[in-house]
């Protein structure tokens, strides 16, 4: 039999690891029209379209409380609260009456209802994409009488295989757990939804955003994948197959002896000390940061906890709770807490339903987000989260950083506000204020730094929005896409330019963008001066190691070399070609 051509995909790395073995393809956007009932009703079928959901629904409730007892003891509590989303929709009056109000009014069936409401809803909050597309699926497995509904029950128990999906749901990764899952690959989705959250529990490499990935495997094929890097090659050659298999073997070898030293300190060869510390998006991941060496949370991003219920802004106490829990399990090591940073594709129910404005944006990254939010939500958003924030300062150390910044206008009002929680807060004010610092993730922010400087203490580089910024590129738009890249000389000559002001005034800055788990760019940035960076967690120990191996003088020469070049794809040659990463540097 011929062999299948080899074809090489790159997506998002979430977990790292090594996998190479057949495939289960399954896919669940493209085939539920084979499980969806004929759409189009007759008036007088309504009511009995409508009886049929409310049972579904019944039904729907009783599997997720199923799906969710097949974790527990396997999975952590905060995980199993991954569900208690996707319960709170199948309850809500809203989200039901909407399904129902369209099956009254376009005369459709309950599933195809379903998948309407669902869809748009999944459109609006793409943060919950599919654990909103995971709850059409249940109800519409619920309302189907083919035996064609979407489950897993299928997977096999004791051979191993890589899993290749569409989107990854909550649901389905308790079906994965009951397996031998080698690695999972997804073509939509991004690394922080919640299903992909809870695949890393797995143990096993995850790689989201393989585009087209479900159109060109097809179950027992034999894929290769490299978590940490984003790999995947389907029908993979019999030379590449085996360097996978001896890639595996060497890997196991290898994380060993990373992990061996990952809570050590970290300074270059020559002296210079490097904190790494860990981006933190839900309570869940701190175990893994702090197993995996973390020098502390750099970046706490807020605004996950008011996207778990779009339908119910959480109140000072709630806040305070997961603050005061945050800091405590840090135990004495430092954390940055990003204020809420909802708007663009993160918008709640309950912001939404005060301003339409958000459905009328054009451009919603250049649009009413992050701290442009403080003027109109002050005394909703602001103040009950800066209250949390600056009561739970009394567990350990904690510092309050401020994103989407452009205007100094912005850090005086904000500086106000804080004045303001402190004295609501009365007797439980912290005696000393925390640190206030700011996002470097605006052109203008790093343009006015002369300005900002005396306002704040301490400054961190998102270089994600910057470089969307400084390139005048979405990323999300595949016909541009390719010309995002934060190794291009323009964002490392503004990284650059931020840095050497901040440490020429004291001020500490650190970068906690995604570029500051490339090692490559990681390199280049302390060639810059900088001493602190953060990261996803799972990134902490590798980073560490390349860092011990690596000389700082070195990474001086070569960042000053990088910045000279006029195009990403000469610096990305350079640094391949001159930094060192790998087991022994």
């Amino acid at each position: 039999m011929m062999h299948k051509r080899e074809k090489i995909f790159i997506g998002t790395p979430v977990s790292s690891g090594v996998a190479i073995g057949q495939t289960i393809v399954y896919k669940v956007l493209k085939n539920r029209e084979e499980f969806s009932e004929k759409s189009k009703i007759e008036p007088r079928q309504v009511n009995a379209e409508i009886a049929k959901l409310t049972r579904a629904i019944s039904q729907a409730k009783a599997t997720l409380e199923l799906h969710r007892s097949r974790l527990i003891g396997r999975t952590s509590n905060y995980h199993l609260g991954i569900f208690e989303f996707q319960s709170f929709l199948l309850e809500d009056e809203s989200f039901i009456g909407t399904i129902k109000k369209h099956i009254k009014e376009k005369h459709v069936s309950a599933c195809e209802a379903t998948w309407t409401v669902t869809d748009d809803l999944a459109k609006k909050l793409k943060q919950t994409f599919e654990d909103i597309k995971d709850v059409g699926n249940l109800i519409c497995s619920s309302l189907s009488e083919k035996d064609k509904a979407p489950h897993l029950s299928f997977l096999p128990q004791d051979e191993p295989f890589v899993f290749i999906c569409d989107i990854l749901s909550p649901s389905m990764i308790t079906y994965l757990f009951n397996s031998k899952v080698t690695g999972v690959v997804t073509e939509f989705g991004g690394r922080t939804s919640h299903a992909v959250i809870l695949s890393e529990s797995l143990g096993v490499p995850v790689v989201v955003n393989v585009k087209k990935i479900t159109e060109q495997a097809t179950s027992g094929d034999i894929v290769g994948m490299e978590g940490g890097c984003g790999k995947v090659v389907l029908n993979p050659s019999s030379f590449r197959i085996k360097a996978y298999e001896r890639l595996r073997v060497w890997n196991s070898k290898y994380r060993k002896t990373v992990m061996q030293k990952a809570r050590k300190k970290t300074e270059t060869r020559d002296g210079h000390k490097v904190k790494v510390m860990a981006n933190i998006e839900i309570m869940a991941e701190i175990p893994t940061a702090i197993v995996s060496g973390a020098d502390g949370i750099g970046l706490y991003r807020t605004e996950f906890i008011f996207l778990d219920n779009p339908h119910y802004l959480p109140n000072y106490t709630e806040q305070f709770k997961i603050y005061k829990s945050v800091v405590s399990e840090m135990n004495g090591l430092p954390v940055i807490f990003r204020t809420v940073d909802l708007g663009a594709d993160k918008i709640p129910f309950y912001l939404e339903s005060h301003r339409k404005i958000w459905k009328d944006e054009t451009n919603p990254a250049l649009g009413y987000r992050g701290i442009r939010l403080m003027h109109d939500h002050s005394k909703e958003l602001m103040i009950p989260q800066l209250k949390a924030i600056l009561r739970a300062s009394a567990y350990g150390p904690v510092k309050i950083m401020l994103p989407m910044v452009s205007l100094v206008e912005e850090i005086v009002e904000f500086e106000e506000k804080v004045h303001e929680a402190m004295e609501e807060l009365g007797k439980e004010a912290p005696s000393k204020k925390p640190r206030i610092g700011m996002m470097l993730e605006t052109p203008a922010s790093i343009l006015m730094m002369d300005s900002f400087l005396p306002l704040v203490d301490f400054f961190s580089i998102g270089t994600n929005d910057l470089t969307q910024y400084i390139l005048a590129v979405d990323r999300d738009n595949p016909q541009v896409a390719y010309i995002w890249d934060h190794m291009h000389p323009a964002v490392l000559k503004t990284v650059k330019i931020a840095v050497e002001k901040a440490l020429s005034a004291g001020k500490d800055i650190s970068v906690c963008g995604e570029s500051a788990g490339d090692p490559f760019a990681a390199a280049l940035f302390i060639g810059f001066g900088i001493n602190c960076l953060s990261v996803s967690p799972s990134k902490i120990p590798e980073l560490k190691h390349y860092i011990r191996h690596w000389n700082k003088k070195d990474l001086e020469n070569i960042s000053a070399e990088a910045v000279e070049m006029d195009s990403a794809e000469k610096v990305n040659n350079l640094v391949k070609r001159t930094v060192k990463v790998g087991i022994s540097g």
